[in-house]
């Protein structure tokens, strides 16, 4: 896909013939998406790969609910580590040997007063070093009884794990082109309706504004 649209150079947020050709092209493919991962194409928000939608997804919902902390692992991906500790304070969850999240402590982490409930809770779906997969199902039902939003990171799942973003209910998801052989600098973060949520970049209305 990026590529084909560099070729054409046009911008899909014109109405030029170039600008057209692009945004056609670049909703085909948001379809294509949607029905990877068993969502509504306009759930799809392009990035410039899994980074960046890690990233909006951190600092979009700690934005909606300032002062309060971001719950993860430290196997999280350094990205969703990095992003959070500049964004909030942060709560460790914890894992046993293999890595994986022990759901008690994703319990904890919510169960805390309204103040220091997390703003966001990560969970890795697939370790993208020691391929470790997490009850990902089980920790997002967890933070929907809670109220509090969850951001799961399935740039190392898509396309090794079967995967129905419809059936989950995870409110973001970053996803990455490249790891499952699409073009790299292309990734996308699923955002499900009605998700508490802040632009990233401000300046234009690229991807329906929720991420420029």
């Amino acid at each position: 896909m990026a590529a084909e649209v560099a070729a054409i150079g046009g911008d899909p947020g014109r109405v030029h013939e170039e600008g057209r050709a692009v945004r056609v092209r670049i909703e085909q493919d948001r379809e294509r998406v949607a029905q990877l991962v068993g969502v509504r194409p306009r759930q799809v928000v392009f990035t410039s790969g899994g980074t960046e939608a890690i990233n909006a997804a951190v600092f979009g919902a700690t934005r909606a609910a300032p002062g309060r902390p971001v719950a993860c692992a430290a196997v999280e991906h350094s990205a969703v580590r990095d992003a959070s500790s500049r964004a909030a304070p942060v709560v460790e969850l914890t894992v046993e040997r293999t890595g994986r999240i022990d759901t008690g402590s994703v319990t904890s982490a919510l169960g805390r007063r309204d103040a220091e409930r997390p703003a966001l809770v990560h969970c890795q779906w697939a370790n993208h070093e020691v391929a470790t997969v997490q009850p990902v199902a089980a920790i997002v039902e967890l933070c929907r009884a809670a109220g509090v939003p969850v951001h799961v990171d399935a740039c190392a799942a898509v396309g090794r794990v079967p995967i129905d973003l419809g059936a989950l209910g995870a409110d973001l998801v970053s996803i990455s082109a490249h790891k499952f052989g699409g073009p790299a600098g292309v990734g996308a973060l699923i955002v499900a309706p009605g998700s508490r949520f802040d632009p990233l970049i401000v300046g234009g209305q690229q991807e329906r504004g929720r991420r420029a």
